[in-house]
């Protein structure tokens, strides 16, 4: 099985987020974690833009690393510190697009196997309604802990005492020369909130 990834070395970020519809899925939302020099935050991707919580927005200009992620691929940008209007663009998917990105360059590289991540987030569901809680925000949940501040996560309803992962995938490919097995790459797939089970201290899966 091949994974298709088509890069641009100069482009800006409003021209890789429109990259994002082409992995765009009907069933949820695409949803980018970003990156600044002083804090890390998720957003929607949508026909306008980048859509973050009333309280939680994001300068846009401050964004120095971008990954958009849907079940069905990942675009990628990271700003150039030499050029900050412009930056480095990736696009990565199992599929090869019938309508590729304008002005990429694309590469296919066989993968021998998939190994499927997952990696936790800081901080459970925020109690709704506790006294100096967090407001609550259509179609978003708070994770709050000791350890850090509040995070929004574009996942409705995440219950106090739950958890929330990024959801990935590893990709293996095999070196020619040596026969030998390595992580090509890692794609992010989605969000996904949790229980943990009182009695075992396991997940809900």
């Amino acid at each position: 099985m091949p994974l298709y990834t088509w890069t641009a070395p100069r482009i800006g970020l409003s021209d890789a987020l429109a990259w994002s519809r082409l992995i765009a899925d009907s069933s949820r939302p695409t949803i980018a974690l970003v990156q600044t020099p002083d804090q890390c935050a998720f957003a929607r991707v949508e026909a306008a833009g980048l859509n973050f919580p009333e309280n939680g927005r994001v300068a846009e200009d401050a964004i120095f690393d971008l990954r958009a992620f849907s079940p069905d691929g990942e675009v990628r940008w990271r700003r150039d510190p030499a050029d900050r209007e412009f930056g480095r663009a990736a696009l990565l998917t199992d599929q090869n697009l019938s309508e590729p990105p304008a002005a990429s360059e694309p590469q296919s590289t066989a993968i021998v196997a998939l190994v499927p991540q997952r990696y936790l987030l800081w901080g459970q569901g925020d109690q709704p309604g506790r006294p100096g809680g967090l407001a609550p925000v259509p179609g978003w949940s708070w994770l709050t802990g000791g350890r850090h501040p509040p995070l929004a996560v574009p996942i409705a309803g995440v219950q106090p005492q739950h958890y929330v992962r990024l959801l990935a995938q590893e990709y293996l490919a095999r070196q020619e020369e040596t026969g030998n097995t390595y992580v090509f790459d890692e794609r992010l797939l989605g969000l996904e909130a949790f229980a943990v089970k009182a009695n075992r201290g396991s997940t809900d899966d």
